[in-house]
């Protein structure tokens, strides 16, 4: 224990006796020094070490032309829809009209004045000489028809008709006038209308 405070004695002293005197006054020269301003030079030839600034982060900033906006929305426009009711077509009602087949009528006599054709209960007569008269016969049943001509002969003609209404036909020749008959199979009553080419007969039940 001794030998250490011996050593920190001896350490202490020889400190003291290596730097001046500390409560000796200071010299004239050194005062002067310490006034003494510090010339431009000398001040820009000392290295001046600029501490450090933090670092500051700032955000990142966009130009503002490069800046988009945000699209707003856009207002929802309500749209009338017009319903337009379909056409009704009212059906109309055909009335179906009586659909008459036309047959062909059959030709069943012919000369140079005079043309007859049948076609079931029709009797159709062309000619241009005039009807004088018409009657009928009950014993046989005969339809007669009288024609005036004072220039034609007509030779006598007889023919059988196959026909639901007419048997045969019968023509000849008088004075003044031929003759036409028609032998009836079952009607007694007839109808005569004057036409164009002549006479339609209709067989009447």
């Amino acid at each position: 224990m001794n030998k250490q405070i011996f050593f920190a004695i001896l350490l202490l002293s020889s400190i003291l006796f290596a730097r001046d005197n500390p409560f000796a006054p200071v010299a004239q020269d050194q005062l002067d020094l310490l006034h003494k301003p510090i010339s431009i030079c000398e001040f820009n030839q000392t290295k001046v070490t600029p501490t450090p600034k933090p670092e500051i982060k700032i955000a990142k900033t966009f130009p503002v032309d490069t800046i988009q906006p945000k699209p707003q929305p856009q207002p929802i426009i309500a749209k009338t829809i017009k319903i337009i009711p379909a056409k009704t077509e009212h059906i109309k009602h055909i009335k179906h009209k009586r659909v008459v087949h036309k047959t062909r009528y059959k030709q069943i006599y012919k000369n140079e004045n005079l043309k007859i054709y049948l076609n079931q209960n029709h009797i159709k007569i062309s000619t241009n000489d005039i009807l004088l008269k018409s009657w009928i016969l009950r014993y046989p049943k005969r339809l007669v028809l009288d024609f005036g001509d004072d220039f034609v002969i007509y030779p006598s003609y007889q023919k059988n008709i196959r026909s639901r209404y007419i048997k045969s036909l019968k023509i000849g020749t008088h004075d003044c006038f031929y003759r036409v008959t028609l032998q009836l199979k079952n009607r007694t009553k007839y109808k005569i209308k004057n036409t164009s080419y002549g006479y339609l007969i209709t067989l009447l039940p």
